[in-house]
């Protein structure tokens, strides 16, 4: 088994801890769009929304909507238990201070006793993603954008959450698909029992 020192996993933030779903579905509407919970993944929203409308509900859902945001299903007790036998950081991609400032409320309101402030990370790119990854030797990375897991090229498991299936419509090469809490969960669990 993985001694919690060697295993060290490390989280995205927006799509994978926290469910923006009903934000960009209310979004959307104010804007003459009705979509459903499927069609919410970036890569489906793109080609439904105009490219301002889509650019205005990301700046919605990182901004004050993000204290509404729910958790998502079953994250709280996966990371619960991760955490005993894991090292756990968050890395996120927000490049807005106040965009920032308001993910750290919500981590604190919410999971303070998963998340130490020294284990949480913002970043610019997903390049400065994996030099985190790299630097801070996470072995095991969950992100709900296979594009940012392309560029984890330091990180050894390469997990992609996938909640609305889209792992059928592209080439997911490489990545080790997971479709919720509980599944990534019994993965990780079989994984540091295959370890030495």
């Amino acid at each position: 088994m993985f001694n919690k020192c060697k295993l060290k996993i490390g989280f995205d933030f927006d799509g994978t801890i926290i469910d923006h779903t009903q934000n960009k579905i209310l979004i959307a509407r104010q804007y003459g769009f009705e979509i459903q919970s499927a069609q919410t993944p970036s890569r489906r929203l793109k080609k439904i929304v105009s490219e301002p409308v889509y650019r205005q509900i990301q700046n919605e859902i990182y901004g004050s909507l993000t204290l509404s945001a729910p958790i998502m299903d079953g994250a709280i007790s996966a990371l619960e238990e991760l955490n005993k036998i894991a090292e756990l950081f968050l890395i996120s991609r927000r490049q807005s201070p106040e965009f920032r400032l308001v993910a750290k409320k919500w981590l604190a309101d919410n999971l303070s006793h998963i998340f130490s402030e020294t284990a949480i990370f913002f970043v610019d790119t997903n390049q400065d993603k994996n030099n985190f990854c790299r630097d801070l030797k996470i072995n095991i990375y969950i992100d709900d954008h296979l594009s940012v897991l392309e560029y984890l090229n330091d990180v050894l498991y390469r997990h992609w959450f996938d909640q609305y299936d889209l792992s059928g419509e592209v080439d997911h090469q490489g990545t080790i698909v997971v479709k919720s809490w509980e599944d990534f969960l019994n993965k990780i669990k079989r994984l540091s029992i295959a370890q030495p």
